[in-house]
């Protein structure tokens, strides 16, 4: 599973690479854990959660900490009109 691939194993592995900046295990999993806490503590469980991101490390770690939280990550295009985001 691609969950397992980011998130189980040693902590100074490299997960991701994006513009030559790389992001380890274990930042990868200090970040989703601060997402997951995050989410948690607003009672978003069971709900659909917008992320506005940009395709980075920091995406991914959203996703895995909302997608452990219990929540649905939902992705919103940053390039998208203001009020369609709102909507």
């Amino acid at each position: 599973m691609l969950l397992s691939e980011l998130v189980d194993g040693p902590g100074a592995d490299v997960v991701v690479i994006r513009d030559g900046v790389e992001t380890t295990r274990a930042e990868l999993e200090a970040t989703a854990g601060g997402v997951e806490r995050a989410v948690r503590e607003r009672d978003l469980g069971g709900r659909a959660v917008g992320v506005l991101l940009s395709n980075t490390a920091g995406t991914i770690a959203a996703w895995v900490g909302i997608w452990r939280a219990g929540a649905t990550f939902v992705p919103l295009n940053p390039r998208a009109p203001v009020d369609e985001i709102a909507r």
